[in-house]
């Protein structure tokens, strides 16, 4: 599935929602998310290498931002998420590889988290987060970062 140049907004629940076992790839670009009840794009078990990619996207007024459980990999990059109650990226299992990500009053800013018996892995690269209650959180993470810059 193909998103581009699109609004989602006024969502009584996800903007994206897949559920297990899907096998088509998500690809959102230069799109813009705003007020969604749930996460802005809900992502679950999507087991093909590179299967969700989202560029130049922006997520605004939603419950979450990006969340990603058992994602085998996800690109991400060119991301504003404001006034996110929840994480603008959270990601449980897999790999989120991420770039050029503005983060700005959201509950947290990137969360991963690892799986039972799987480390969850982070490339975290330009990426900015102003306001969050945590900048990063891991848990049985590991993340590789570079210009990192979280202030609250």
């Amino acid at each position: 599935m193909d998103l581009v140049d699109a609004t989602v907004e006024d969502c009584g629940q996800s903007g994206i929602f897949t559920s297990r076992s899907t096998n088509w790839a998500v690809r959102v670009v230069k799109s813009k998310f705003r007020t969604t009840k749930g996460p802005a794009l809900s992502l679950h078990g999507m087991a093909i290498d590179e299967q969700v990619e989202v560029q130049s996207t922006t997520i605004e007024d939603t419950f979450a931002g990006i969340v990603l459980d058992s994602v085998v990999m996800a690109r991400v990059s060119g991301i504003t998420a404001s006034s996110v109650a929840g994480p603008a990226f959270h990601t449980s299992g897999g790999k989120l590889v991420a770039s050029d990500i503005r983060a700005t009053d959201c509950g947290d800013g990137v969360v991963l988290v690892g799986k039972k018996g799987a480390t969850a892995d982070g490339s975290l690269r330009n990426v900015t987060v102003v306001g969050a209650s945590s900048g990063v959180y891991l848990s049985n993470a590991r993340i590789d970062a570079e210009d990192l810059f979280l202030s609250s």
